[in-house]
């Protein structure tokens, strides 16, 4: 099995957050299901958050723990990289 590159790490990232809709989710659940280091999860998720592509919000359960949702312009970038990534499944690249 191939190593993923930056691209597939990103839209796998990013994929996950935006199927949580609104609820957002905490860097454990993104780190388990984007199959995402906690060293590279931490690096591309200060980044888009200062870039704005993500927002983070505390949650209201018994422990108040950071969660994160794409932003408007977050949605925009996932559909951008998954054209990518189509692209690059056509052309076996």
């Amino acid at each position: 099995m191939d190593k993923r590159g930056k691209i597939e790490i990103i839209i796998d990232m990013l994929e996950v957050i935006h199927i949580s809709n609104s609820k957002g989710l905490n860097l454990t659940r993104i780190m388990r299901k984007s199959n995402t280091t906690a060293q590279a999860l931490g690096k591309y998720l200060n980044i888009f958050l200062k870039e704005g592509y993500l927002n983070s919000f505390k949650s209201k359960d018994y422990r108040t723990t950071t969660h994160y949702v794409l932003s408007e312009k977050g949605i925009g970038l996932y559909n951008k990289l998954k054209v990518v990534r189509e692209v690059q499944n056509i052309l076996r690249i």
